[in-house]
């Protein structure tokens, strides 16, 4: 990966634009960072994302809220201070959603596959580390598209619907806020959708543009295409706009990779 998410080879085939001068190829590494951090902002995850929370421990305190001080405890003697279980290995990277005891849909990021679901609790705000207090079975918990039940392996999962909460839980919370974050072991997108990438280049163009002395840079090579059953068509007035009008024109593609950081969602009513 250069320094974004769209290497030199991808912009040259969407665009038909070869860099050739050194002073375009840093032009280009610039818009391109520049381009993937705001795609970043809009979808609210990061293609290059690496897992940073870690499980270090399971309760087995039924209807006892863990402290710090238990752990301490069973790390030093785990025989006689049998407060935890050791963690599970993760099968893909994990990662962390807000969790509200009333709600039965949970917007995730955009996932392969989900491996396992767990609510846990933060140790501290400096750490990523947590202990779990409760694991949903596999049946517990239904993997969805859009609202809607996942049939393919190989679709986007970004929905999780819990089918059967714990009734109870054994922390207690500040009014208004919860006590426990949903972990969520899977296999993320880890790299620019095809369609993404189209996103990418035109928003890489367009700060290319907004940059003096570029003048071997002018319209695209092509006017519209058609990219995996959407309508794309290239903007020849492109520096005419701001970069959110330019995204907002790419909805239609957006919409399908957004997560519950994104943007364009945290603005919006919780949905349950």
């Amino acid at each position: 990966m250069e320094d974004g998410y769209l290497e030199r080879a991808d912009f040259l085939a969407i665009t038909g634009i070869e860099l050739e001068s050194d002073e375009e190829i840093a032009m280009f590494n610039r818009a391109n960072s520049r381009a993937s951090r705001k795609l970043a902002q809009y979808l609210g995850w990061a293609p290059t994302y690496k897992s940073v929370y870690a499980e270090i421990a399971k309760s087995k305190l039924a209807g006892s809220c863990p402290t710090e001080e238990q752990l301490e405890q069973w790390q030093s003697d785990p025989e006689e201070y049998d407060f935890f279980e050791d963690p599970d290995t993760e099968n893909g990277q994990i990662k962390l959603f807000p969790y509200y005891a009333e709600d039965a849909n949970y917007f995730i990021d955009p996932a392969i596959a989900v491996y396992n679901v767990k609510l846990v609790k933060i140790l501290s705000k400096d750490t990523q580390q947590f202990i779990t207090v409760y694991e949903f079975a596999p049946d517990d918990w239904l993997q969805k598209v859009n609202h809607g039940f996942i049939f393919k392996r190989t679709s986007v999962i970004n929905w999780l619907e819990i089918c059967k909460a714990p009734t109870t839980l054994p922390c207690r919370c500040e009014e208004g806020r919860s006590c426990y974050m949903l972990a969520v072991d899977a296999d993320w997108i880890n790299q620019v959708p095809e369609d993404l990438k189209y996103v990418l280049a035109d928003l890489i163009l367009y700060y290319m543009k907004t940059q003096p002395n570029l003048t071997q840079i002018t319209d695209y090579a092509v006017s519209s295409e058609s990219v995996d059953g959407h309508s794309v068509s290239y903007n020849t007035n492109i520096v005419k706009q701001t970069d959110d009008e330019l995204l907002d024109k790419y909805n239609s593609i957006l919409k399908n990779y957004i997560g519950p950081f994104s943007v364009i969602y945290v603005n919006k009513t919780r949905v349950s």
